[in-house]
C-alpha cells in the first residue's frame, strides 16, 4: 500500500516545485528566476559562464555574461584564434555608438561581399571590382572607406586590402549571429 502512495508524493513534490518556479518567473517574491538546466557536455560554455559570480556579472537586476570565441583559417586572414567575454551588466550599461558604426558598415550586402572576398584571399582593388552589382571604382573605394572607418578592413599596401587580423573572428561571429537571427536555428544552437 505504501508503495502506491509514493508516486502521489512524488507528483506532489513535482507540482510544488513547478508552483515555486512559476512564482519566481512571475516575480512575486522579487527573486531571480532559476537559470535553465543545461547539459554540461553539450553546452560546456554555458556551464562555465554559470560559474561567474560577483558584482561584475550581477548588478541592478541584470546578470550574466556573453562569451564568444573562434578559430579560423582563411586565405585572406591566416590562422587565428580569438576569444572574448563581456559581463552583461557592462554591455547594457555602455554606449553602443561604436557597435552601431560596425553594424552599419557590415549592414550593406556589397560591403559584406567585400569582407567575404577579402577573407577568401582576394585583396586587390581589381579583384574586388569583380563583385557583381558593385558599380564604379569610386563606389568600391567608398565601401572600403566605410569598412576602414569601422576598423574592419585595413589597407595593407597601395591597392591591397585585408580584414584586420583582430577583427576576423568577431566579424565572422557577427555575420553568423545575424544569419541565426534571420533563420531557423539548428538543434545545437537552440536556446533553452
Amino acid at each position: 500500500m505504501s508503495s502506491d502512495r509514493d508516486p502521489d508524493r512524488g507528483l506532489a513534490a513535482r507540482v510544488s516545485e513547478l508552483e515555486r518556479r512559476v512564482t519566481l518567473l512571475e516575480g512575486h517574491r522579487g527573486e531571480r528566476a532559476p537559470m535553465p538546466i543545461v547539459d554540461n557536455e553539450r553546452f560546456w560554455a554555458l556551464a562555465r559562464l554559470a560559474e561567474r559570480t560577483g558584482p561584475e556579472f550581477d548588478r541592478d537586476g541584470v546578470a550574466g555574461s556573453l562569451l564568444y570565441a573562434g578559430r579560423a583559417t582563411t586565405p585572406g586572414g591566416g590562422d587565428l584564434i580569438w576569444q572574448a567575454e563581456h559581463p552583461l551588466p557592462g554591455v547594457l550599461a555602455e554606449g553602443w555608438e561604436d557597435a552601431a558604426a560596425v553594424l552599419a558598415a557590415l549592414g550593406n550586402p556589397v560591403r559584406l561581399e567585400i569582407v567575404r572576398r577579402l577573407l577568401l584571399g582576394g585583396e586587390t582593388v581589381q579583384e574586388l571590382q569583380e563583385i557583381p552589382g558593385l558599380g564604379t571604382s569610386g563606389q568600391l573605394y567608398h565601401h572600403l572607406r566605410d569598412l576602414q572607418a569601422a576598423g574592419v578592413v585595413t589597407q595593407r599596401r597601395r591597392g591591397r586590402y585585408g580584414v584586420a587580423a583582430d577583427k576576423v573572428v568577431p566579424a565572422l561571429i557577427i555575420i553568423a549571429a545575424a544569419a541565426n537571427m534571420g533563420a531557423v536555428m539548428t538543434t545545437h544552437e537552440q536556446p533553452r
